[in-house]
């Protein structure tokens, strides 16, 4: 489910570039608050088809009453890590395609494409599902994210900057649907994975400003081993996490379907 939620939202993330020009070129950046708003709007009447909540015995549940509490700190604090260095590199994008020789149109047309071919990884991930576990595919997805971000940040050519940009961006979608579908699997109520956006988010917060501190100090060379750094940490971070869940059986084993 998450992995399909990743392909309509990369389907979203393509468009934006074709139609945001539209409100914005002649109505400024209102023209991009309305659109923004109109769309909320329009999507609204889409709750009432939302899964009702569940039932439960508490009352009043909270995180503070959601088990495998440890466990899910541990992963909240790797996709943290993870998410400033995706973050901290995207904010420096269009620099980075100008140091590649792209003009502003190419740097346009070029981030379509890598929202084209995030496609491929949500895509992967959703026919893939958990039949070979969670482990594997975590592995390869983080592997080639960080590979490609480390090659993305020094590019100073046009086709590595493209190739690295849309690896980056196969490898991040790849890898995501199975993170926030561990997260789902340590609380049925999604509690965690309620969370886990929340952390997510406060990494993309912390990323620009961490980003631009080892720029300045050290230039792009400096971005690439944030990337780096960040993507091994949170793998080593979430494989602990992944071992100690499929010790105590949490999530269903590999060759089964996830439980949640």
């Amino acid at each position: 489910m998450f992995a399909v939620v990743m392909l309509v939202w990369g389907l979203g993330s393509a468009a934006q570039p074709a139609i945001i020009p539209f409100v914005t070129v002649p109505f400024g950046s209102m023209g991009g608050f309305l659109l923004v708003g109109g769309v909320c709007l329009l999507l609204l009447p889409l709750l009432r088809w939302l899964v009702p909540p569940r039932e439960v015995e508490e009352k009043r549940p909270s995180l503070l009453t959601a088990p495998n509490r440890l466990l899910a700190i541990i992963a909240m604090l790797a996709l943290l890590v993870f998410e400033i260095g995706q973050g901290g590199i995207y904010v420096f994008i269009e620099q980075i395609g100008l140091r590649s020789q792209l003009s502003e149109h190419q740097i346009g047309v070029t981030l379509t494409g890598t929202g084209l071919a995030g496609l491929v990884g949500a895509a992967a991930a959703a026919a893939l599902g958990t039949r070979f576990g969670r482990r594997g595919p975590i592995i390869l997805g983080l592997t080639l994210n960080v590979v490609a971000a480390a090659i993305l940040a020094t590019s100073e050519d046009p086709i590595t900057y493209i190739a690295a940009n849309w690896l980056w961006s196969v490898a991040y979608t790849f890898a995501v649907p199975y993170t926030m579908g561990a997260m789902a699997a340590l609380d049925g109520l999604g509690r965690w994975v309620v969370a886990s956006d929340a952390i997510w988010t406060l990494g993309d917060g912390l990323g620009p400003g961490i980003a631009g501190s080892l720029v300045e100090r050290g230039g792009y060379e400096h971005l690439a081993g944030l990337g780096l750094v960040t993507g091994l940490i949170c793998m080593v971070l979430m494989l602990a996490v992944l071992r100690r869940m499929e010790a105590a059986g949490i999530g269903g084993a590999p060759g089964e379907a996830a439980t949640t």
